[in-house]
């Protein structure tokens, strides 16, 4: 998507016939690459299905329902959030409308500036359909793939199948993520891509090898996710940092290779929105004003913990009018 999007919008073609052509090449080449193989691997062996008690369905039945209802609502309601009405989908529009990517007049900034690679899958889903219904998808998609990489997380640290279960019914069920679902927001997409990074952390620093391709899957990962949405860099700050200091004990300067090969895919993924933004504001990331509309003024033990007892209120709310306006005042 990301490099569909940057070529053909350099060239000023993002149409419905150069998508579509790419796309069955794509999907060509990944039928000669991953499915012969596969079929060469999976010879002989048997499927192995995990034994689920009873309350294991019941949980899987609950996550299935809600996936099934969030697509649906996804594919019949039109986008209505602010959001999306003030930057989403006008950019994507614009994009549509100039075959480009490149940076236009508008009085709304950050349609320009702002991280843009669940809109690119947007202005794709919405070029090679002819319409809207498809734009809530990326998110709702992402919501599934988060779901199976929570749970691919708790496998790795050690959770059986309940534990696996009970993550993904964890991720489900957030309101926040509940409404992200539905939207043309870019959340759970860059939600998707760190939990996608975190998973490939875990499996280099448990298991002590760091091969080029794990860190080309930690660059795309990583990559992708800054791609979509700036808060990534603070988010996936820990875990980078945990996943330098794991590789430097295990390979000592050997690692400055596997740690180059990733900065390096994260720049190139990264390298089109960079420089539109770096021609226009002299910085790759933005107007300098970003930093008064987007940081907090006041830097403080007393400003954090009201941070955070604010946002984890977000995730406390009930169906019940009378219980949430008690918790808001004492809050």
């Amino acid at each position: 998507v990301a490099g569909f999007t940057e070529v053909l919008s350099y060239f000023g073609i993002i149409t419905f016939n150069a998508l579509l052509s790419l796309w069955i090449l794509a999907c060509a080449v990944q039928l000669v690459i991953f499915l012969i193989p596969l079929r060469r691997r999976v010879a002989g062996s048997k499927l192995r299905v995990p034994e689920f008690a009873n309350a294991d369905i019941v949980y899987l039945v609950a996550i299935i329902i809600i996936v099934i209802l969030l697509g649906l609502i996804a594919m019949v309601s039109a986008p209505n959030n602010w959001d999306s009405m003030t930057y989403h989908l006008p950019r994507v529009m614009h994009w549509v409308q100039n075959k480009s990517v490149a940076f236009y007049p508008t009085g709304i900034l950050r349609q320009n500036f702002l991280n843009p690679w669940s809109e690119f899958a947007i202005l794709q889903v919405q070029v090679l359909s002819g319409g809207d219904y498809l734009a809530n998808s990326v998110q709702w998609l992402s919501m599934i793939g988060s779901l199976i990489g929570v749970s691919l997380i708790a496998w790795k640290l050690g959770a059986g199948v309940r534990g696996q279960i009970f993550a993904a019914v964890f991720t489900a069920t957030l309101p926040m993520g509940i409404l992200q679902a539905t939207s043309t927001q870019n959340d759970y997409a860059a939600t998707f891509w760190l939990v996608c990074f975190a998973y490939f952390t875990l499996t280099v620093v448990m298991g002590g090898k760091t091969d080029i391709i794990a860190a080309v899957l930690l660059g795309l990962s990583l990559g992708l996710a800054v791609l979509t949405k700036a808060t990534s860099y603070i988010f996936a700050f820990p875990v980078l940092a945990w996943l330098v200091v794991s590789v430097f004990k295990a390979r000592g300067l050997r690692a400055l290779k596997c740690l180059g090969v990733i900065v390096a895919v994260v720049f190139i993924i990264n390298a089109g929105h960079y420089a539109r933004n770096f021609d226009l504001f002299g910085n790759p990331l933005g107007p300098s004003e970003i930093t008064t509309l987007f940081t907090n003024k006041t830097h403080s033990a007393q400003a954090l913990a009201s941070n955070l007892i604010k946002n984890i209120s977000l995730h406390m709310s009930t169906p019940f009018y009378l219980v949430n306006r008690g918790m808001e005042a004492l809050i």
